[in-house]
């Protein structure tokens, strides 16, 4: 099984793989705030 060095996997990394999988205005509304 592959796995992802955790360290390797920023805030950053997750949000753009998250995007490319579920685009929702709300959740980049979200990330935004932050």
């Amino acid at each position: 099984s592959d796995k992802i060095d955790v360290e390797a996997f920023t805030l950053d990394k997750f949000r753009n793989m998250y995007f490319k999988l579920c685009p929702r205005n709300d959740i980049e509304e979200l990330f935004q705030s932050l």
